[in-house]
């Protein structure tokens, strides 16, 4: 863009289609893509989320369909709609094929948009049952909670802030080229369009960024998953160990405390080492945990995620500045804390749970 401005209202370019009508149109397909972003959504809470047999038989096509064809597409259709830009010059009339070129490429994005949205609402979902043995293809993969809650987490970022933000800039481009109200002309406003195009050339490496963080959390094995689970339930026990120096009234209190800080710190040390192992390495004295098949894998961390809770419970109710603390309700969770850690315990010091259906009912339970 060399700055001077050809005139522009009323134009039209080769084909026979007004500016003003091509940016009518671009900003009326604009305004689907940011619709569909305003559209996403996480699925609500179900109460089958807190049972084991859920999340045992939890796999879907959601993670593989992500990462290997809805975030590659998209990030090259961003990017290409990008690149665009930067041959679009507001000074002037623009021919009729870029606009048709550019209209493509975001009715790509709405549409992906779209699909990122079904598949989080999806991502709760177990594949039906007209597939059959749906452990035997490879696009379908086991989740757990901690899979399915930081996918949505990222995705969320991406399409509430990335996506909105930078589709944002877009429609202000375009907004500023509308035709003025006072004289029915189309805008010379040739400044204000260059940087926002420069602004949009800067927003792009944080998407890019975004969704290659994704597509590779999506690649994370579930042992790996599993492992930066432990590290956190480490971390709890860490933090659970502070509680021991809370000042108490009675020596039945200060015993309680004793008694919770000796499982704290046993705990902490079998945990900590979970994270450790690998494969030519023993797990503590159990076995090598990459051994340990999916369903095994699986109801491990279905009690870490239990633990967890119950440890963020424990540490709220003893923590609360607004009321003195209730032994009889944190005695309550700590067995429940020590139950949970038990049955991680017994799935530890087992084999197959496949292989030991008496094991698995006891699990259930």
């Amino acid at each position: 863009m060399d700055g001077t401005l050809a005139p522009r209202n009323g134009s039209m370019n080769s084909d026979g289609k007004s500016e003003e009508e091509n940016i009518e149109l671009t900003l009326k397909i604009l305004s689907i893509v940011r619709q569909r972003i305003s559209s996403h959504s996480k699925d609500d809470e179900d109460d089958n989320r807190a049972n084991l047999v859920y999340w045992l038989e939890l796999r879907n096509t959601v993670p593989y369909e992500l990462r290997q064809t809805i975030l590659p597409r998209l990030h090259e259709r961003i990017q290409s709609a990008t690149m665009m830009l930067n041959e679009f010059d507001p000074t002037t009339i623009n021919p009729d094929w870029w606009y048709r070129r550019f209209l493509i490429r975001l009715m790509d994005i709405a549409e992906l948009v779209e699909q990122i949205n079904s598949s989080i609402l999806s991502i709760w979902t177990t594949c039906g049952p007209e597939q059959e043995a749906p452990h035997e293809l490879p696009e379908v993969e086991h989740l757990t909670r901690s899979r399915c809650t930081r996918t949505e987490f990222l995705v969320q970022c991406l399409i509430k802030y990335d996506l909105d933000d930078l589709f944002g800039s877009f429609e202000d481009l375009f907004n500023g080229l509308r035709p003025t109200t006072s004289s029915g002309s189309l805008p010379t406003a040739s400044q204000d369009s260059g940087q926002i195009i420069e602004g949009i050339n800067r927003r792009m490496p944080p998407v890019v960024d975004r969704i290659n963080s994704i597509t590779q959390w999506l690649q994370e094995p579930l042992v790996n998953i599993a492992k930066a689970d432990w590290t956190n339930m480490a971390d709890m026990f860490e933090h659970g160990l502070f509680y021991s120096t809370y000042r108490t009234k009675f020596a039945s209190e200060a015993s309680f405390l004793q008694a919770f800080t000796t499982f704290l710190k046993f705990a902490r040390l079998l945990v900590t080492k979970l994270p450790q192992s690998a494969p030519n390495q023993p797990l503590f004295f159990f076995g090598p945990l990459m051994d340990i098949e999916d369903v095994r894998l699986k109801i491990l961390m279905y009690y870490s995620d239990k633990i967890g809770i119950w440890m963020s419970t424990m540490g709220f109710k003893i923590q609360n500045p607004h009321q003195p603390i209730d032994f009889r309700e944190v005695a309550t969770v700590l067995i429940r804390v020590i139950g949970g850690y038990s049955r991680f315990l017994i799935i530890l010091e087992s084999g197959s749970t496949l292989g030991r259906p008496y094991l698995h009912s006891r699990l259930v339970k």
